[in-house]
């Protein structure tokens, strides 16, 4: 069994055109979300980079103070403040072998290594261009900014320390990444409303715009067309508009008053070959009539001229009756020349 062909659902022209318009807008608006979100979270990134280099910097100086007069719980007391508020995650104080001097994370004492993850993202590149800040992962997964700044064998450290080597350990910070990751996720969201929004909005006035410019007059057009009577055609205005939907309405008003014009001339003609048949018609009655007549008047006369001869011949053939009576041979030659009249 052949089964019948499934019937598309018919999409409207306002649909179509909504598409053709909105769904490159749509890509367009999506390509250049995406690449706004990647290019702000690549400047925020950038400016925590800087902030917490910044902020590092300046703890390592402080450090430093608090190193060359040996407070060294006043260096205990200044990490423990900075992991309370929030700012700092962990501060670590290592000397040049990786163990823990001071640290805001309970972990004076023990060892860093070189070998760990965290460590490796840096540690495998040549001194020169080790970065001095990366952004790295903490056993929760949550992002963090590492930075590690090297306290330098000063001259005012030498004293103590000598001049034998250049660094004499390294204070590393992690400054935790997630309010900058929140706020760059509102701002987000925001950005986001506001382009769907627009998008929005822009979706109802291309809509309306085309409903009144493009839509609705091709629908007036259609319907003109669909409804087209030549006997009551008014021509369609376009509220002088100039577009190519105006040339429709142009070319379809000259095509309906051309219509219009050979239906009026076929009217005309059609009512002169109507007159023109009856006229006809007369004239072929008038014919039979006359032929009739003439049939008539012929028979009559075929009738009267048979009947004299018919009484010309009673006639003759009754003298001829007498004549025989007495003069046999003579009424021989009379019935004879009857009968040739006769035959004649």
């Amino acid at each position: 069994m052949k089964l019948a062909p499934v019937q598309k659902k018919p999409k409207s022209l306002r649909t179509r055109m909504t598409q053709a318009i909105l769904l490159p807008l749509a890509v367009v608006l999506i390509i250049v979300t995406v690449i706004e979100y990647n290019r702000n979270r690549s400047e925020q990134l950038a400016n925590a980079l800087v902030l917490g280099e910044a902020a590092g910097q300046s703890l390592e100086r402080t450090v430093r103070q608090h190193l060359l007069r040996s407070n060294f719980s006043g260096i205990e007391e200044m990490m423990r403040q900075m992991s309370q508020s929030g700012e700092l995650q962990n501060v670590y104080l290592l000397n040049e072998s990786g163990a823990v001097l001071n640290s805001s994370a309970d972990m004076t004492g023990r060892f860093l290594s070189y070998d760990s993850p965290d460590c490796q993202s840096c540690h495998p590149a040549r001194f020169a261009i080790r970065p001095t800040s990366i952004v790295i992962k903490d056993e929760s997964g949550a992002q963090m900014l590492r930075a590690a700044y090297p306290l330098e064998n000063a001259a005012e450290c030498a004293t103590c320390h000598g001049t034998g080597q250049a660094t004499l350990g390294m204070l590393i910070t992690d400054v935790p990444l997630a309010p900058l990751q929140d706020r760059f996720a509102s701002n987000l969201r925001a950005n986001l409303f506001w382009w769907f929004a627009s998008f929005g909005a822009v979706f109802l006035g291309v809509f309306v715009v085309l409903d009144r410019q493009i839509v609705s007059r091709l629908a007036n057009l259609a319907w003109s067309m669909n409804t087209f009577d030549p006997h009551s055609f008014a021509p369609l205005s376009d509220d002088g508009e100039s577009d190519e939907i105006a040339d429709l309405y142009h070319s379809f008003n000259d095509m309906a008053l051309s219509v219009q014009q050979h239906e009026q001339e076929n009217e005309m003609l059609t009512a002169q070959l109507s007159q023109e048949n009856e006229q006809r018609a007369e004239l072929l009655k008038r014919m039979i009539d006359a032929q009739e007549n003439e049939r008539k008047r012929i028979a009559a006369e075929l009738h009267d001229e048979l009947g004299q001869v018919l009484t010309g011949v009673t006639m003759q053939l009754e003298a001829i009756k007498r004549t025989v009576a007495r003069d046999p041979a003579r009424g021989a030659m009379l019935l004879s020349t009857v009968q040739e009249h006769v035959a004649l």
